[in-house]
Formats: structure tokens, sequence, C-alpha cells
């Protein structure tokens, strides 16, 4: 009879186990166009991430500043970096004589967010329309997140010195074997 009671229990158990997610983890060197298609694959979810973007356009509405990777923030493989009202405090700080939405313009920037797809609604005359189009958001919370701005070329270089570095530095077990019986 205990088993009879037990073992729906454990089956129980053993479902919620399944169906958990292993935590996702930024991935290196990522382009625009990887946040785009990543965040579309995932949707409704978000794509953590280090992302490489040359910064074309942007706008400060109300207390937000948005950073835009295309000149015309609806293009399809434009990204858009949001700066929240408490990054733009933090900026403020260290840059008291820069604005944000004209200090990024031009430059290429690094940063460590997740990229997730945005649903934007039409409106005419005051009412949401039917119509809807989506853009690519990476929300900068704060300044930590903006790792550097540095070059493209730069950052590439930087990205492949560190994988490289990665990979001779574990040496797979056969690979090891051989080297110590030489």
């Amino acid at each position: 009879m205990k088993v009879v009671l037990l073992y729906p229990l454990l089956l129980a158990t053993l479902a919620g186990c399944a169906v958990q997610q292993a935590p996702l983890y930024a991935k290196p060197g990522l382009t625009a166009w990887d946040a785009i298609v990543m965040s579309e694959q995932s949707a409704p979810e978000s794509v953590p991430g280090v992302f490489s973007l040359q910064i074309k356009n942007a706008a400060k509405i109300g207390d937000v500043v948005y950073l835009n990777t295309e000149y015309d923030y609806r293009d399809r493989r434009n990204v858009t970096l949001v700066l929240t009202p408490k990054l733009l405090k933090e900026f403020a700080a260290s840059y008291p004589d820069q604005q944000a939405d004209q200090y990024f313009l031009g430059r290429t920037i690094v940063v460590n967010g997740a990229a997730s797809r945005q649903t934007i609604w039409f409106f005419s005359q005051g009412k949401p329309t039917e119509k809807y189009y989506f853009q690519t958001h990476i929300p900068i919370w704060y300044a930590g997140q903006i790792l550097s701005p540095l070059t493209a070329k730069a950052y590439w270089q930087q990205n492949k010195k560190a994988s490289e570095q990665s990979f001779t530095a574990e040496p797979t077990a056969p690979q090891k074997a051989t080297t110590e019986q030489e």
C-alpha cells in the first residue's frame, strides 16, 4: 500500500525536475543581427548576451534615451538600447558635461544585456489599431552593462584572443595523454 502511494508522489517530483530549464548564460561576441534572430527564436523570452553594437541614431523621449543601430528605428535590422533613468543618473555623475544621447552616437559599444522582441502597436487618433511591428530591445539598467566603447575591430580581436586562450588552456584528455607519453 505504501508503494502505491509513494509511486505517484515520486513521479510528480521527477516530472517537476524535468521541466526545469538550465540558466541561460550570456554568449560573447554577438552582433545586432544575432540579437534580432535569437530574440525572435526565443520570443517572448529574452536572450542574454554580450553584444557589439554600432550606434547610428539616438533619441531622448521623456526620461529615457534610445540608442539605435540603424538610422530608422523601425528598420527590421535595428536593435534599440534602452537607457533607463537610473543609468542616465549614473552617466550624468560620471560625465557631467555630456548628454548620453549624443555621447554614444557613431561609437561601437559592447553591452552585456538581454535582447527581447517587443511588440510596437500603431495608434490612430490616440487609439490603438490592429497593426503592429516588432523591435528588438536591450534594456540597460546600470553602467556596468556597458563594457566598453571599443571599436568593433578591437572588440573582435580581444574576443578572438580570449577564445584562443580558453581553447589552449584546457586540452582534451586524449591530447594530454599523448603529450605525456612523448
